[in-house]
């Protein structure tokens, strides 16, 4: 079973029954990093990080990535954002791990507005299931219309490109808000004596 969503780095996994956990490339994985059950490699330009619970490893044979993950039944695995550098893959790996295992089970959004002020608040709020430790909070990008106008917590450095331009990632947070204007909608159009 997995789960995953829009501006979540990480793919949750957990599995069902005996056997290995089990990711196959579509290309050979160059591995840079592969230690205390983290897997960091690049596959076709991209990189990635597999996240197995403390005591496991991963093996890597031709396209497959496996482990046995320690008789546990989670893992994740996320895509990581280009930093252009070895180094930067590396702290990328670190810095996503503390959240491996927070395994996002729900989202919920709530809304207040300020008529006086003409402000929106909207509240983005994420629930977590600890799978290993107590941790709370996760990984996430924001688009540019969140980011533009977001309060209460800072963007790290790390982006990733999408069509409506770069997402920037916030770890280690529950939740953001963002802070419009809103001044409300015409109840009816105008009649300008226009007709087609």
């Amino acid at each position: 079973r997995t789960t995953f969503g829009h501006g979540l780095p990480f793919v949750y996994a957990t599995k069902t029954g005996a056997g290995d956990a089990t990711l196959t490339t579509q290309g050979t994985p160059t591995v840079w990093s592969n230690s205390g059950g983290a897997i960091g490699f690049t596959v076709n330009g991209h990189d990635y990080a597999a996240y197995a619970p403390t005591g496991a490893t991963w093996t890597v044979s031709g396209t497959t990535i496996r482990s046995s993950l320690y008789n546990r039944d989670f893992f994740s695995v996320a895509v990581l954002p280009a930093t252009g550098s070895a180094s930067g893959r590396a702290a990328a790996l670190a810095a996503y791990a503390p959240y491996a295992h927070n395994h996002v089970t729900g989202t919920k959004v709530s809304w207040s507005y300020d008529e006086a002020s003409a402000k929106m608040t909207a509240t983005y709020a994420f629930t977590t299931q600890a799978k290993q430790g107590s941790g709370t909070g996760t990984v996430f990008a924001l688009y540019p219309h969140q980011r533009d106008h977001l309060t209460g917590v800072t963007p790290s450095s790390y982006s990733y490109v999408s069509p409506r331009g770069p997402m920037r990632v916030v770890i280690g947070a529950s939740q953001f808000r963002t802070v419009t204007t809103f001044n409300g909608v015409l109840p009816q159009l105008a009649n300008t004596g226009f007709s087609p």
